[in-house]
Parts: structure tokens; sequence; C-alpha cells
């Protein structure tokens, strides 16, 4: 247990190493470590170990799916797409956490709770219907605390090529 500013100790430990973890469903609303834990500490005998954990606020990524299809004639527009994709798994990686997700039903995921730093964004292609790709897969984000930003991952119809044999 903490004090009102957040101290702790623990008199009487036996020497030895040991894992602390924090309940972090007493901080504050988008309030993460931010160094994720277990913490390893070492007691030696006769010595006070001194041992901060520092708090951020949360970063978040939040993507949305937008399926393409053909461009129509003279216009910006795209053809509406009629198949659903949902439930592609994106993955979000930095040098030390992997979290992955499932998109909805409306094409929305998010990510929240990321410690700032950089983090790749993976969207995997298991799930997209026949004929469609992924424009790009993989996706870079530096996060400062507590920024949020915004995505789109961009499925196309995929080109076909249409061979016309001359003779048989």
């Amino acid at each position: 247990m903490t004090d009102k500013n957040g101290s702790f100790k623990f008199p009487m430990l036996k020497v030895g190493t040991y894992d602390m973890i924090m309940d972090e469903s007493t901080f504050e609303i988008n309030t993460i470590a931010a160094t994720p834990g277990p913490y390893r500490v070492n007691i030696e005998p006769g010595r006070e170990v001194p041992f901060e954990i520092e708090l951020t606020k949360a970063a978040k990524i939040e993507g949305l799916l937008v399926i393409k299809e053909d461009i129509k004639n003279n216009n910006n527009a795209y053809y509406p797409v009629k198949e659903d994709i949902d439930k592609l798994i994106v993955e979000a990686a930095s040098e030390t956490e992997v979290f992955r997700v499932y998109t909805k039903s409306d094409g929305t995921f998010s990510f929240n709770d990321l410690r700032p730093g950089s983090w790749n964004i993976k969207v995997y292609p298991n799930g997209i219907p026949n004929g469609y790709q992924l424009e790009k897969d993989l996706f870079n984000f530096q996060l400062g605390k507590g920024e949020v930003k915004k995505m789109e991952v961009i499925i196309h119809k995929k080109n076909r090529e249409i061979k016309i044999q001359r003779s048989f």
C-alpha cells in the first residue's frame, strides 16, 4: 500500500530478489506506469533500496478500415463495397510490449493505454475477401503523453488482368 504521496515501505524483508506489481485500477483515468512491470528488486542486508515508478498519461491509437472499390468515371467517389470486413487482427508493438485486437463489425479498432514512444501497427490480411488487398499493412507512430492518433487502413479491390487468347 502507498500513502497519499505514493510512497511505500516494506520493512523487515528477508534478503533476496522480489518482483513487485502495481494495482493500476487505483490510478486516475488514462494514467499508466511509464515502464511496464513487474519490477524486480534485489534486497541486500542492512541496505535500504530506493525504488521509483514514474506514472505518465497513456496514449491511444484509433483506427478505421476504409474499403475502396473502382473509381466512378470522372468522379473521385468510389463505388460502394457490399462485403463486410470485420475481425481482422491488428497488432500494436513497441520494443517491450505487444497488443492485439480484432476490428469491430463497423471497421473500427483502438489501442488504449499505450505508453509514449514508438509503436508499429501491423494489420493482418486474414479475413479480407478474395479480390481485395491491403494498400499498406505496416504503420509507425511516435506517441507523446496523452496523445490520440487516428489512422485509416485502406483496403482496395485488386486489379484483375484479363488476357485475351487470339487463337485456340
